[in-house]
């Protein structure tokens, strides 16, 4: 996904949270001020095993991650499995801060219903197996980059 998008401190910044049970802030929106630098950050992540709990995650972000700005802020939640915790309250308070969710559930696990709680509207709302991935980032760019839904 990061590959689609101009990435420089003029224009679009990355940051990422991992998580599981627990959230972690793998890099923040000033830590890499280009395309490849973002790029080698997330090769280095390494899948955590463990529970999911989105909710957790999103209030991490809400906390950690998103700061107050006039730049446009958009979250993309990616998940490949059912949060064991609620995700309304904590996509409620993201959304209320002015941060965009976007959603994609990958491969066959995801719940939908989870995936439309948490998204801005349900424009926003994706699945997608890894193996056709590529087609659904293309539209997430988009909706990213342009005008709200």
């Amino acid at each position: 996904m990061v590959r689609t998008f101009v990435i420089s401190r003029r224009f679009t910044r990355v940051g990422a949270v991992l998580y599981n049970t627990r959230a972690f802030k793998v890099f923040g929106f000033n830590r890499y001020g280009n395309k490849n630098q973002v790029l080698r950050a997330v090769s280095r992540i390494s899948y955590p095993k463990g529970g999911t709990k989105t909710g957790r995650a999103i209030s991490y972000a809400n906390r950690y991650l998103f700061r107050r700005s006039r730049r446009r802020k958009v979250c993309i939640i990616m998940t490949d499995g059912r949060s064991y915790d609620s995700v309304v309250s904590p996509a409620r308070r993201l959304r209320k801060a002015g941060v965009e969710i976007i959603t994609l559930g990958l491969g066959l696990r995801y719940n939908i219903r989870q995936l439309r709680q948490m998204a801005s509207n349900g424009r926003l709302v994706f699945t997608a197996r890894f193996r056709n991935l590529n087609s659904v980032v293309r539209v997430i760019k988009r909706k990213a980059c342009g005008a709200t839904g």
